[in-house]
């Protein structure tokens, strides 16, 4: 019966029950919301309206604090040790979303295109974020938008979604993604993006909110290097327009025997 906070991120575990409801009451949140962060510090969020958040216009306005969010979706964990869990984490930038690293087919998820996050944050949906530096992150009404569910560009990550068609297209003076995949033996599977961005500030070197961290790295990975750092594992690299002569090395760990897949 205890208050909730505006802004903030709850987890609690489930009753075991096949079906529970709970009942949120209180009057709709409305205004702007901010609290302290500390550099180095994660913090669990959570949308704070009775709407979708756009999840874009929340990093752009908070980009002296952070680069990017990340969902935690579950991949049909039945254990609470944490060696066990077979989940990870979805992450979102300002050049797109990716999937996280799960087994398809587990716990109804199916393709891990349907658990890549888009620009709108559902209503209710946790979040977290890393600080890059001490300050404040703010919520605010314009960051609100009018985006449903049924539609497909708000995403809940804590239910079945089904996989969704990506439009493909051959206009290089707009944005453009490219989506590639990796399967460990054990069948978890690791998506990364590249974005050609040419309307942005994004270049080939480390550009903050544009290229991702990995946040869940596995034994096995496939990752982007870049300004060859080998000791950071990139999820989304985000650089600015096409051009023919690129060349984006890639990291790939493999310590299992098995099957490894590249698609």
């Amino acid at each position: 019966n205890s208050g909730i906070a505006p802004g903030t991120g709850y987890t609690m575990k489930g009753t075991g029950a096949p079906s529970q409801n709970y009942v949120f009451k209180g009057t709709p949140n409305n205004g702007d919301y901010s609290f302290p962060i500390v550099a180095g510090q994660s913090v669990l969020l959570g949308n704070p309206y009775p709407s979708a958040l756009d999840a874009r216009q929340f990093i752009q306005d908070n980009l002296t604090v952070i680069t990017q969010i990340y969902f935690w979706v579950d991949g049909g964990s039945n254990s609470h040790k944490l060696s066990d869990y077979k989940g990870g984490y979805a992450v979102y930038n300002l050049t797109a979303g990716v999937a996280p690293s799960i087994i398809a087919g587990t716990s109804g998820i199916g393709s891990a295109t349907g658990t890549i996050p888009k620009q709108y944050i559902a209503v209710g949906q946790g979040f977290f974020i890393d600080a890059t530096v001490t300050g404040t992150i703010n919520f605010n009404n314009l960051q609100r938008a009018f985006e449903t569910e049924a539609n497909g560009d708000s995403k809940f990550l804590k239910t079945t979604k089904k996989a969704e068609v990506n439009t493909v297209t051959n206009d290089l003076l707009t944005k453009s993604i490219i989506r590639l995949g990796y399967r460990d033996p054990e069948g978890f599977h690791r998506q990364i993006v590249l974005g050609f961005l040419p309307n942005s500030p994004a270049d080939m070197n480390y550009n903050p909110s544009y290229d991702a961290l990995m946040v869940d790295p596995r034994a096995d990975e496939l990752f982007f290097i870049i300004e060859n750092n080998l000791t950071k594992k990139y999820v989304i690299q985000g650089v600015g327009s096409y051009d023919n002569s690129f060349a984006l090395p890639l990291g790939l760990i493999m310590t299992e025997v098995g099957t490894h897949t590249i698609m």
